[in-house]
């Protein structure tokens, strides 16, 4: 049997920084150049509008499949419904199958009211409500869950914009120990789950609980911080068209990863090294966001037997294939 082989990128938040293009077209240079299967879009792509069809369109050109889901930010402003039709996504979690491989996308932008119990969308930046649970999971779906984690591939992959791990604040997943609990249950009847991977914290992370690997992608774009570490490189008309400029520590390279499954299940992890353009968190005094060590880098490493040993990056965007 054949590896399967994948790139996977997240937060490339096209329409929110000045140099969106110029990523854009370093994945799909760097992509077309990857003997892969497929791509995986983490989340936080764009704005979910007609103009921006061609950012979709573009990532097709490559000739592979690629599968999206949504982010936050996707649905800010935009109703879910919405949302999908843009992607042109039946159902906003879903899974696939690729030989061996049963990868689970996997949607947490739901919102739980805390007096009612109510379940709703996430729109229009909810989770600032001091009455809201968000990110969140539903019933619905986490019973959704645990029925495709009853089918008989060898091998399962979990997939989300929201980390599944994370207890920093109201980054990770709300009630993702309902979700750890169901991977426990798999597992123990046998199953193996190779990896959870997600975007949306910007920052590089790879946490083992028992024998689960959680796997932090970092961003395509940049790290976001508060207003308290808010910085003007920029000329005045780029931070007026660009407001959240100022709270941003771009990176200078378009990062991804790639993912490489084994016959025998063993995940390796291709990342690369990246630079901060302009402004480094050193500079500014910071060190630590959303839970995380900041760095401008995806790591490299290889999961075998639930055992995960990093190796050193070699790979950068202009020079991957």
């Amino acid at each position: 049997m054949p590896d399967v082989r994948f790139a996977v990128f997240s937060d490339l938040h096209y329409d929110l920084i000045p140099d969106g293009e110029t990523r854009l077209k370093e994945l799909v240079a760097a992509f077309s150049g990857l003997n892969v299967d497929f791509i995986i879009q983490l989340g936080d792509l764009c704005d979910p509008l007609p103009k921006n069809q061609f950012i979709l369109e573009r990532l097709a050109s490559i000739g592979k499949p690629v599968y999206h889901m949504l982010g936050n930010h996707d649905c800010d402003n935009h109703k879910k419904e919405e949302v999908l039709s843009f992607f042109h996504l039946p159902q906003s979690y879903y899974s696939f199958a690729y030989g061996p491989v049963k990868f689970i996308v996997l949607d947490a932008c739901f919102m739980r009211e805390r007096e009612s119990g109510i379940v709703r969308d996430y729109l229009g930046q909810a989770y600032q409500r001091k009455r809201m649970t968000y990110p969140y999971l539903p019933d619905w779906e986490l019973d959704w869950l645990e029925q495709e984690l009853h089918d008989t591939y060898p091998y399962y992959i979990l997939l989300s914009h929201h980390s599944l791990q994370n207890p920093y604040g109201n980054r990770g997943i709300a009630n993702r120990e309902e979700v750890q609990k169901l991977i426990r249950t798999a597992e123990k009847s046998g199953k193996r789950i190779l990896l959870c991977m997600n975007g949306h914290d910007h920052n590089d992370s790879v946490v083992t609980q028992g024998k689960t690997c959680f796997f932090t992608l970092n961003a395509t774009s940049y790290i976001w911080l508060s207003d308290d570490f808010e910085h003007f490189y920029y000329p005045e008309e780029l931070h007026a068209q660009y407001p959240m400029l100022k709270n941003i520590l771009l990176y200078e390279e378009a990062l991804y990863a790639v993912v490489t499954i084994s016959e025998n299940g063993t995940v390796s992890i291709c990342g690369m090294e990246g630079h901060y353009r302009d402004a480094s968190p050193q500079r500014l005094g910071v060190s630590r966001w959303n839970g995380r060590r900041l760095s401008s880098r995806i790591s490299s490493f290889q999961i075998k037997d639930g055992q995960v040993r990093f190796s050193r990056n070699r790979r950068k965007s202009k020079d991957a294939r």
